[in-house]
């Protein structure tokens, strides 16, 4: 005879503990595996709060303006040694740019994804990064020219066409932010993305 109202019965299957890999990090059970979720061991389900990209949009902003600091002071921003200075400055900026967005791919995946980053997700951490920077930097650099190095107006106003030295600098900032941000956006996570297959 069936019985077609069954009383569900616990087993003795479902009274055994959950592998590793099905519990979250206190022990409570997710019912799905914790590495398709890309959660590190601590972490939690709480919306991230962009740590990653703050701290690398920061560094390189200071870097550079470390940089340009002590060229003013050996010299290096003034129109006999203009030049030089661009020269070594870009480099500095290129160096630096690299630096960031490796890192900030790179971090991302180890401390936000448990080890394992699409190619997608590399680049929407990157592209983070690149608004939260042309931001904090804008800010800097104003200050910089404003206040730090007020002279730093009339050496622009003398090699480049803008009337405006304070807008010419910012916008000279901004294109390069996003030039070489869409650029670093696009191949950096190629080098830091991550399979569970790649991980294991």
């Amino acid at each position: 005879m069936i019985n077609i109202n069954p009383v569900y019965r616990p087993t003795r299957a479902l009274c055994m503990p959950l592998p590793p890999e099905y519990l979250s990090t206190d022990g409570k059970a997710l019912g799905i595996r914790r590495d398709s979720l890309h959660l590190q061991q601590g972490a939690s389900l709480k919306p991230n709060i962009m740590r990653v990209e703050t701290k690398w949009a920061i560094i390189p902003t200071v870097i550079i303006l470390i940089w340009m600091l002590i060229a003013q002071a050996l010299g290096l921003l003034t129109i006999d040694k203009l030049a030089t200075g661009k020269w070594i400055g870009g480099i500095i900026s290129f160096s630096t740019y690299c630096l960031a967005y490796f890192m900030v791919t790179k971090e991302k995946r180890d401390r936000d994804y448990n080890g394992v980053m699409t190619w997608a997700e590399g680049f929407w951490a990157a592209a983070r990064m690149t608004l939260i920077y042309i931001v904090i930097s804008s800010l800097v650099f104003y200050i910089y020219i404003q206040f730090l190095n007020p002279g730093h107006k009339a050496l622009i106003a003398s090699s480049d066409f803008g009337k405006d030295p304070v807008n010419t600098f910012l916008m000279g900032n901004l294109s390069a932010s996003f030039l070489f941000g869409g650029l670093f956006c696009l191949v950096f996570p190629l080098f830091t993305r991550r399979s569970v297959q790649q991980k294991k």
